[in-house]
C-alpha cells in the first residue's frame, strides 16, 4: 500500500515536467505530510502548480525553493490543513488510531523491558534440601554403618555388587543368577523335590554371603545418605555402578536438587531380603529354628534399611520387604509352629507388631523435594513470596523432559524454548500463582495426606486421601505448573500402609492361634475368642467391606476373606497354572501337579482397587451355597479357570497348607472334579 502511494506521487511529479531538483523538493514535502494517497496527490498538484507559475515568471528553481521556506514546517502545515478538511468522524477515528498506536508501542516497549528485567533475575537458592533430608536420617553408632557390611559381603573382584552385576555374567557362575533361581523355585519347594534340591544347592553356593548378611541385624543404620552429584564414598558409588555426576553444575541450576538423587540401595535390599527369607524358609523346613530366627531378625532390619532415607519410594520398598518378612513368618507358623519355643513365638510377635509405615516422613520428604524445585523456579522477595521466572521454569522442563537426540533439532528446540520463556516471562510472573500461593497449596496437600495417614479407621483414612487427590486434580490450574508436574496422586500410598497392617494382623493372628493352642490344648473356636486371647482386634484388611473370617476345617484353623469380588465362596480359592518353563531344547516342561491354588492372585490386600460386589469383576454372586462347608483346598466349580485371577476368596492363614515363601501357593486337591475344567 505504501509503495503504491509513493509511486503515484512520483508519477504525478514526473508528468509535470519540472526540473529534477524541484521534483525532489516536492516529493520530500509530500512524503513528510504522511497523508493519505489522494490527499498527497492533491498536495503534490498544488505544489507543482505553484512552482510551475514561478518558473513561468522567470524565477530560478533555486530561488523558488529558497523562497518557499522550510519543507518541515510546510509539510506540517499542509498536513494540518488537509486533516481540517476531513469530516468530524474521520478526524476522531484518525486521532483514535494515532493514540492507540502510541499506546500500543508504549505497552510493547514496557512489556519487553519488563521481560528483559525478568530474564536477568535469578532464583535465590537459600534452602539446602539434600542437607535437610540427610539431617533427618539416623546416624550409625559404634557398630558402624550396615552399608559397609553389604559392600564387604556382596562385592566382586572389581568392587561391584554381585546382585547388580551385568547380565553378561555367566549364569552358571553368577551369584545374581543363583538368587533369581531361588526366587523362582521357592514357592515350589514344599512339593517339588527338584526345586527343593536346586534351592539347597544355590543357598549352599551363597552360604558365606548369607552368613555375613545375617550380621545386618546388629547394624540398625544403613548409612547411605542422599547424594546428588559425586558420591563422597567412592567405594560405595563403584559398588552401586553409580556415575560420578548426573547433572552438570556449569550448565544446570538444578544440579544438586533431589531430582538427581539416586537410590540404588532399594534394589539391593529387596534382593538380599528375598535371599535371607528363602534361607529362613529352608531353615524352618529343616527344623533349624535358631537359624530361622536369625534370618528373620536380619530381614526385618533390611526393611528398616530400605526406608531409612525417608522418600516415599523408600517407604514403599520398606513396606514390600516387611510384607515379605511377615509372609515368611506366617508360612513358618502354619507349617512348623510346633518347632518354635515360647520365647521364639514371643519374639516373632514383637517383630509382627513393629514396623508400621512412617508415611508422614515420606510425605515430608516429598514436600522437601518440591520446595527445593520451587525455590529454583521462583524469585524471592525476602518475605517468602516471589513470582515464577519463566526462563528458570524452562530450564527445569529441559531437565525433566529431555529434548530430541538430534543436535540440530535440539538447538532449534532450545532456541524456541528460550524465546518462548522470554516472551512469556511477564505473563508467568503476573498471571500464575505466586510463590507464597504455591507453597500454601503444597502445605495443604501434604498436611491433608498426613492427616489421612493418621486416621484410625481404614475407611476414613483412604476416603480422606482419595478426596485430597481428587480435589487437587480439580484445582491443578490454581496450584500452578510446578505442583501440577511434581505432585502425583500420593494418596494411594495410604492403602499400602493398610495392606501392611493387614499382614501384621494376619501374622499376629497366626502366632496367637499357636500360643492359644499351647495354652488351652485346642484351637480358638471363633475370632472373638482369638482376639480376647491376644488382647487386640485383628481386623485390619485390604478393604473395609471385606472383614476376615475365622473357621475350623477338619480341626484346623483358617482365616480368609471374600476376596476382591466381595463374594463369599466359603474359602474356595481359584486355580492357576504354573508359569511355563522350557528345557534346554526350548520345549515346555510340565509337572505332575501343574495346577495350583493361587493365594497371591486373589489377595484382597493388594487388589482392593478392583472393587467389590462384582463391580469390576465377572461375578456378582457365589456359586457356593451358604451352608456349604468351608473347604480352602476345593476350587470353584462354576468359574472358568482362565478368568480366575480376580475371583475366589483370599486365604490369609491356612494351617499345614504346604505354603512356603512369599507367593503362598498351595497344591490343588487332587480329588477336585473341576481341576480339569
Amino acid at each position: 500500500m505504501l509503495g503504491m502511494k509513493k509511486r503515484a506521487v512520483r508519477a504525478r511529479i514526473t508528468s509535470a515536467g519540472l526540473p529534477e531538483e524541484i521534483g525532489r523538493f516536492v516529493a520530500e514535502i509530500v512524503r513528510r505530510t504522511r497523508l493519505r494517497r489522494d490527499e498527497q496527490l492533491d498536495v503534490a498538484s498544488e505544489l507543482l502548480s505553484h512552482f510551475a507559475e514561478g518558473l513561468a515568471a522567470g524565477k530560478s528553481a533555486r530561488d523558488l525553493m529558497a523562497a518557499y521556506g522550510d519543507p518541515h514546517i510546510s509539510a506540517r502545515l499542509l498536513r494540518q490543513s488537509a486533516i481540517a478538511k476531513r469530516g468530524a468522524l474521520d478526524r476522531a477515528m484518525g486521532s483514535f488510531l494515532r493514540w492507540s498506536s502510541l499506546a500500543t508501542a508504549a505497552v510493547v516497549t514496557l512489556y519487553l523491558g519488563y521481560a528483559t528485567v525478568l530474564s536477568f533475575r535469578e532464583p535465590v537458592i537459600s534452602f539446602d534440601a539434600v542437607a535437610a533430608v540427610n539431617a533427618r536420617m539416623p546416624k550409625p553408632g559404634a557398630e558402624g554403618a550396615a552399608i559397609d557390611l553389604y559392600v564387604a559381603t556382596l562385592s566382586n573382584e572389581e568392587g561391584r555388587c554381585i546382585f547388580l552385576e551385568s547380565e553378561s555374567a555367566e549364569p552358571s557362575s553368577s551369584f545374581g543368577a543363583a538368587r533369581l533361581r531361588i526366587e523362582e523355585d521357592l514357592p515350589r519347594m514344599t512339593f517339588d523335590k527338584a526345586a527343593l534340591a536346586r534351592i539347597r544347592a544355590d543357598l549352599a553356593q551363597l552360604a558365606p554371603q548369607i552368613e555375613s548378611l545375617r550380621k545386618a541385624k546388629d547394624h540398625p543404620v544403613l548409612g547411605v545418605g542422599v547424594a546428588t552429584g559425586a558420591w563422597e564414598n567412592e567405594r560405595v558409588a563403584k559398588y552401586f555402578f553409580v556415575e560420578p555426576m548426573r547433572f552438570s553444575p556449569e550448565t544446570s541450576q538444578f544440579s544438586g536438587t533431589l531430582l538427581s538423587a539416586l537410590l540404588p540401595q532399594c534394589a539391593l535390599l529387596r534382593s538380599t531380603a528375598k535371599l535371607i527369607c528363602a534361607d529362613a524358609a529352608l531353615a524352618i523346613q529343616d527344623g533349624r529354628t535358631n537359624d530361622f530366627m536369625v534370618d528373620i531378625e536380619a530381614a526385618s532390619m533390611m526393611a528398616a534399611h530400605a526406608g531409612e532415607v525417608g522418600f516415599l519410594i523408600n517407604v514403599l520398598v520398606e513396606a514390600g520387604v516387611r510384607q515379605l518378612v511377615l509372609g515368611t513368618i506366617v508360612s513358618a507358623i502354619e507349617n512348623h509352629a510346633e518347632s518354635f519355643s515360647d520365647a521364639q513365638l514371643a519374639r516373632l510377635e514383637q517383630l509382627a507388631r513393629v514396623g508400621d509405615l512412617d508415611l508422614a516422613r515420606g510425605f515430608e520428604a516429598e514436600r522437601t523435594g518440591v520446595i527445593d524445585l520451587i525455590q529454583r523456579c521462583y524469585s524471592d522477595d525476602g518475605d517468602g513470596d516471589g513470582v515464577l521466572l519463566a526462563h528458570s521454569f524452562a530450564d527445569f522442563m529441559r531437565e525433566v523432559a529431555p529434548m530430541t537426540s538430534n543436535a540440530r533439532d535440539q538447538n532449534v528446540e532450545q532456541a524456541a524454548m528460550q524465546t518462548s520463556a522470554f516472551l512469556s516471562g511477564p505473563i508467568a510472573a503476573n498471571v500464575l500463582p505466586s510463590r507464597r500461593e504455591v507453597l500454601a497449596h503444597l502445605d495443604a496437600f501434604i498436611d491433608a495426606h498426613m492427616e489421612a495417614a493418621k486416621s484410625p479407621s481404614r475407611k476414613e483414612s483412604i476416603a480422606l486421601a482419595t478426596a485430597v487427590d481428587r480435589d487437587f486434580e480439580m484445582r491443578r490450574d490454581a496450584a500452578g505448573p510446578m505442583l501440577s508436574l511434581m505432585l502425583p496422586a500420593i494418596g494411594r500410598t495410604v492403602s499400602v500402609m493398610w495392606a501392611l497392617r493387614a499382614m501384621q494382623d494376619t501374622t499376629a493372628a497366626a502366632i496367637g492361634i499357636e500360643r492359644f493352642r499351647r495354652a488351652n490344648g485346642r484351637f480358638p473356636a471363633d475370632r472373638a475368642e482369638l482376639e480376647q486371647f491376644v488382647g487386640w482386634r485383628l481386623d485390619a484388611n485390604g478393604h473395609e467391606q471385606l472383614p476376615w473370617n475365622y473357621a475350623l476345617v477338619d480341626g484346623r484353623p483358617i482365616i480368609y476373606d471374600a476376596g476382591v469380588d466381595g463374594v463369599d465362596d466359603r474359602a474356595r480359592t481359584p486355580l492357576a497354572d504354573e508359569p511355563e518353563q522350557l528345557d534346554a531344547n526350548g520345549l515346555p516342561i510340565r509337572d505332575e501337579n501343574s495346577r495350583l491354588v493361587s493365594l497371591a492372585g486373589a489377595s484382597a490386600d493388594r487388589a482392593d482397587s478392583i472393587g467389590i460386589a462384582g463391580a469390576k469383576t465377572t461375578r456378582s454372586a457365589s456359586g457356593v451355597a451358604a451352608d456349604t462347608p468351608v473347604d480352602p483346598t476345593q476350587p470353584l466349580v462354576d468359574v472358568d479357570v482362565n478368568a480366575l485371577s480376580s475371583d475366589g476368596d483370599h486365604i490369609r492363614v491356612l494351617w499345614k497348607s504346604g505354603a512356603a515363601g512369599w507367593t503362598r501357593n498351595i497344591p490343588a486337591r487332587a480329588k477336585a472334579s473341576s481341576a480339569e475344567q
